[in-house]
């Protein structure tokens, strides 16, 4: 939470809410992103963070010190692939390494997508 003070306006309470106790991935889209390539962000300078609980890119983050920018290993509306063969050529064309992770030691689960409003409401994308 600290690494996203860095790069979000503001850290509504409802976000707290929302992370506190939870057990599924969660991704919070925020509506206004500050410090990053404006690139990464959506055209109307909204980014979507995904604060893992542990594991292997919470390690990650923390030897880096800094946010990772990746894509899903799925596209949208496509199944979770569990390992590096089940990923769409389409994206293994795109991406520099596929870290190989075993899903039984890490579960394959598609993440809840909240949406944050300028006012501090939230809307659920995807459940």
């Amino acid at each position: 939470m600290e690494m996203l003070t860095t790069y979000v306006e503001t850290i509504p309470q409802s976000v707290h809410e929302i992370l506190k106790g939870n057990i599924s991935p969660t991704t919070i889209v925020y509506p206004k992103a500050k410090g990053i390539a404006p690139m990464a962000m959506a055209e109307n300078g909204s980014m979507a963070f995904r604060i893992p609980k542990s594991g292997f890119a919470l390690d990650l983050v923390k030897s880096f010190g800094k946010p990772i920018i990746a894509t899903s290993a799925n596209l949208s509306g496509e199944p979770i692939p569990e390992n590096e063969s089940q990923v769409d050529r389409r994206i293994l064309e795109q991406v520099d390494y596929v870290v190989p992770l075993k899903s039984d030691t890490y579960p394959v689960m598609t993440s809840r997508i909240i949406q944050l409003t300028i006012d501090g409401k939230t809307k659920t994308i995807r459940p």
